[in-house]
């Protein structure tokens, strides 16, 4: 009960802290080639967790400066990916809110990216956070409740990851 309560209290929070954004019109027309610097927040689910890597590659192969947020124990994970820039956390770092802590937060506030690119499609406020605490002009996420609220360029989940992520990669290219 106290959880449930608590995450309704995130949410609260990072709705207030959105309100505080000023929201601008983006033009859409070649923001992906037009951009150097994109995080990855990347899934919290193992089988999701390796799907995504068939997008991070993709943006190496177009020479974008990458950068993963991830929980730390899967850092071994990542295979050849293993090269690119991480910030990692741990539960230390997730508030009873399920926030981040102040000590992610302001390092999150303080990194500026072209494009954050938040890869889970279940309602979690603390990738939600974790998404717009950077300065970043395009946030792109899946379809979830409030989903309006967090990112300007949004994808429905379909059937698995495998098909999201390809669906998702496959909107992308056309910019």
């Amino acid at each position: 009960m106290f959880e449930k309560i608590a995450k309704k209290i995130g949410r609260f929070l990072l709705h207030r802290f959105l309100a505080k954004q000023i929201k601008e019109e983006l033009n859409f027309n070649l923001f992906l080639a037009n951009s150097a610097k994109v995080l990855f927040v990347l899934p919290e689910n193992d089988q999701d967790f390796r799907q995504a890597f068939d997008m991070i590659r993709y943006f190496q192969s177009k020479k974008k400066n990458i950068t993963l947020f991830l929980a730390g124990h899967r850092f071994n994970l990542l295979g050849e990916l293993i090269k690119l820039k991480t910030i990692l956390y741990d539960a230390e770092d997730i508030t009873k809110t399920n926030l981040p802590g102040k000590s992610l937060e302001s390092k999150l506030k303080n990194l500026e990216f072209d494009i954050v690119i938040d890869l889970n499609y279940s309602q979690n406020v603390f990738f939600t956070s974790v998404s717009n605490l950077p300065q970043s002009k395009y946030k792109i996420g899946f379809k979830k409740e409030f989903s309006d609220k967090y990112y300007n360029f949004q994808v429905p989940f379909k059937i698995n990851s495998e098909i999201s992520y390809g669906n998702l990669l496959n909107s992308l290219k056309m910019f």
